[in-house]
């Protein structure tokens, strides 16, 4: 079988497992391809990346469901969690009880317009990146409003060390900026990509979701590029790398995605395109960072290097898209529209107490394949 046969193989096959949404189809499927590829030999620059089956434990806070958008930690270990229409921010102990909103039904501030995204800081600070309002609001640890900056759009949101966040805004020239706490601009982080004509298509692909590490690097993916790309900046902007993910599995909606792009760019009007990358989240410990694609979820280690790539499913099978992850030492919080939130164990981690070491030499074979085809890493421009 020659190289392009090969690839058209994979593709055809690719496709079904991404767009399957029975766990049974797509394991037989990875399966049946997995025999078929390892009887005939393949060269390294057409090594395959095929993701691995990853089944949530258990679902958390089952009253969460419909318009799930956001889940974080805060300082004191209670989970917050953002659903639309964005009015209020839901807390919940450890153990699943719920703890009340913020702001509270009794606050005297009005409720929050249309939140979009939020972040904590270790202070136990909140940062709300209000839509609706125009505005970024900011809670103390009693979930009191002590600050609300107006005049932005806020998109995605990161806190910072000291007090300081970054922001993804629909009015910035930059992919982020930075501010104080008292609102002031402090810098750009992140020229833009120029891959439209139309101002208003450009700047849509250059939006994208912020996260952030206890060192105050930076994470940016940015949500419609056709192919799923990632960058990593210092505090200070300067970048560290860029992961674009232009490999096998990921090529045949990238060319329609293209193909899209140059047609709405060929026409005046309001552009639309659906998102590409729907989630990402960081590790602060060790700087690993995790992206979704629709099921398809995506490790990478501190220098951009991908390890691992995974299939989200919940425990009965179904198909889960996360909208949000959360990382945790020892486990992965993914929450989905009306799927909820759920718990899965981290591939990447080796569970305590546990016999079973397949978890951990499976991993290690993906992570040689995949690092063969780790997408394309290259510097981009320093905003001055």
């Amino acid at each position: 079988m020659t190289c392009s046969q090969r690839r058209s193989l994979h593709g055809t096959v690719s496709l079904l497992i991404h767009r399957s949404s029975n766990f049974g189809m797509a394991l037989k499927v990875t399966a049946t391809l997995c025999l078929v590829l390892n009887s005939m030999p393949i060269p390294a620059q057409d090594s395959i990346t095929l993701p691995r089956p990853l089944m949530a434990r258990t679902r958390l806070f089952p009253a969460v469901g419909a318009g799930m958008e956001e889940v974080r930690r805060d300082a004191v270990g209670n989970y917050l969690v953002l659903t639309m229409p964005g009015k209020s921010i839901s807390v919940y102990a450890p153990d699943g009880k719920p703890l009340g909103d913020i702001p509270s039904s009794n606050h005297k501030h009005p409720a929050l317009a249309s939140a979009t995204d939020f972040d904590t800081d270790p202070e136990g600070r909140l940062y709300v990146a209000d839509r609706g309002a125009e505005a970024v609001k900011i809670f103390d640890a009693k979930g009191m409003l002590v600050r609300a900056i107006p005049n932005l759009a806020p998109v995605s949101i990161a806190a910072l060390p000291n007090g300081e966040f970054a922001l993804t805004d629909l009015k910035a020239r930059q992919l982020l900026e930075v501010y104080s706490e008292d609102g002031k601009p402090l810098r750009g982080v992140g020229d833009f990509s120029e891959e439209a004509e139309h101002e208003s298509l450009n700047r849509l692909l250059n939006l994208g979701r912020v996260a952030a590490d206890a060192k105050g690097h930076l994470y940016f993916a940015f949500s419609y590029f056709p192919e799923p790309t990632l960058r990593k900046y210092k505090r200070d902007g300067e970048q560290e790398y860029e992961v674009a993910l232009n490999t096998l599995e990921f090529e045949p909606e990238a060319q329609a995605i293209r193909r899209e792009i140059q047609s709405q760019d060929r026409h005046e009007g309001i552009p639309s395109l659906k998102p590409i990358v729907n989630a990402v989240g960081v590790d602060s410990g060790n700087e690993r960072v995790w992206m979704a694609m629709g099921n398809i979820l995506v490790e990478f280690d501190s220098d951009g290097s991908r390890m691992g790539t995974y299939q989200t499913y919940t425990p009965d099978g179904n198909v889960l898209k996360p909208t949000a992850i959360l990382v945790e030492p020892g486990r992965l919080l993914l929450a989905a529209d009306s799927a909820g939130i759920y718990e899965f164990v981290r591939p990447d981690v080796k569970p305590p107490h546990s016999g079973d070491a397949g978890i951990s030499s499976n991993d290690g074979a993906n992570r040689r394949v995949d690092q063969s085809s780790s997408g394309t890493r290259k510097p981009a421009p320093v905003s001055p």
